[in-house]
């Protein structure tokens, strides 16, 4: 399963050697390395809607 997701502003999340994550959102397969960063707070999960609406 792919999610959107993309780094805090300012920061690039490193996924694997292939891999980086930019503010951009980008495409990722779900693994346990992308929801642990979700989960500490260096990605951000796109696919859900937080915050403001609009």
């Amino acid at each position: 399963m792919k999610i959107k997701v993309k780094a805090q502003p300012g920061q690039v999340c490193r996924l694997s050697d292939s891999v980086c994550v930019t503010e951009k959102e980008k495409s990722v397969e779900l693994t346990t390395t992308v929801r642990r960063r979700i989960k500490d707070g260096s990605l951000i999960d796109c696919s859900k809607k937080r915050g403001k609406s609009k």
